[in-house]
């Protein structure tokens, strides 16, 4: 990658590395303790590369040449300490494993990799660990030390590549229904069913329908912590992303559109079939639905993300960093399950046995 280079911000008042505070939503340095806004850091960081404040680069611009010379990893310098920094070829910002220092490939965020909206963390990393701890400990089938505090401390939060679609939706549909109707008489009842079809046809704005756009997670896991918040999104600036991790995409609006029209064809239709009531046994008889004026705007979108291996499975627990939303996989102990099994067989025995010597001193 000899056209890459990675860039950090700094501390205004000690020039010391920064990260960004999911509580306060400032850069905040743990040197000094200064907290900053995100856009006077920007300015600064800027002024000291001797350049003036202005987006990360054009939106026509391209990434520098060579980023994928080499191949799916590339060795690149930290900022701070000059250790060696190995990146995938899709992530974009990361920390360097010797100084702890926050790095970021600048060139993997401009051109038609710049991102239009960020939704900033607002969960912090405590809060995700203590979240997890809690659901884990519900499981009593947990295999023992699987969640240790060396394990959560390895959770990472990570930027994510989503699509926002958006368009008018032109619906309509028809509907088959019943509607019964009881005449009781004296020696039998009389029961009359009319049948209907129905009309319906609507025209609906969608906004804002998130589609991850990263072949490395599963589309169901980004699903279920949806949804996100849309009116905290925030025009993008690389220093978001300061102390996190941050993955480029590599899926663009053209291969997820279907994943979004899907969405949008399903919400539109169920909302057809809520505006038919007071009818039985209604289904969908014929449908159309019809997207115009259809697009989408790049987003990174915040999520915590601890993935465990256990016996060669992984095991991913993924957590919303804007709402706290989260979904977690977690494994059953074998020789948990089975004592847990003998332990509540050998409690009934003796419950069903004490039950028995009690009837039989009864009956005496």
């Amino acid at each position: 990658m000899p056209n890459e280079s990675t860039m950090s911000y700094k501390c205004p008042s000690c020039d010391a590395r920064l990260r960004f505070d999911a509580k306060t939503g400032r850069l905040q340095c743990d040197y000094c303790g200064g907290s900053f806004a995100v856009d006077e850091v920007a300015a600064y960081n800027a002024a000291q590369e001797g350049e003036k404040p202005r987006p990360d680069a054009p939106a026509d611009s391209e990434p520098s040449a060579g980023e994928e010379s080499g191949g799916d990893l590339g060795v690149l310098t930290c900022p701070t300490c000059g250790g060696e920094l190995v990146f995938e070829k899709d992530t974009a910002a990361s920390a360097c494993p010797y100084c702890g220092n926050p790095a970021m490939v600048k060139s993997r965020l401009t051109g038609k990799f710049k991102p239009e909206l960020i939704i900033p963390f607002a969960v912090p990393k405590e809060q995700a660990k203590e979240a997890l701890k809690k659901y884990a400990g519900k499981r009593i089938l947990l295999p023992h030390g699987f969640l240790s505090e060396s394990r959560l401390e390895s959770i990472q939060g990570i930027y994510l590549p989503f699509w926002l679609y958006h368009c008018t939706a032109d619906a309509s549909a028809v509907f088959s229904a019943q509607k019964s109707f009881t005449t009781r008489g004296s020696s039998y009842d009389t029961v009359r069913t009319d049948y209907f079809e129905i009309d319906r046809d609507a025209s609906m704005a969608f906004e804002n329908v998130a589609v991850d756009g990263s072949s490395r997670m599963a589309d169901s896991l980004m699903d279920a912590i949806s949804p996100y918040s849309f009116s905290e999104a925030r025009a993008f600036s690389t220093a978001y992303l300061s102390g996190f991790l941050a993955d480029r995409y590599d899926e663009d609006s053209d291969k997820c559109s279907d994943r979004a029209k899907t969405r949008i064809e399903s919400t539109a239709l169920a909302q057809l079939r809520r505006s038919v009531t007071g009818y039985e046994n209604v289904s969908v008889k014929t449908s159309n639905i019809a997207e115009r004026d259809f697009g989408a705007h790049y987003a990174l979108l915040p999520v915590w993300l601890l993935v465990n291996r256990y016996k060669g499975e992984a095991y991913t627990y993924a957590m919303n960093g804007q709402t706290g939303k989260f979904i977690g996989e977690l494994p059953v102990s074998k020789k948990r399950f089975w004592l847990f099994t003998l332990a509540l067989t050998l409690g009934i025995g003796a419950l069903i046995a004490a039950v028995y010597f009690f009837i039989l001193r009864g009956g005496m």
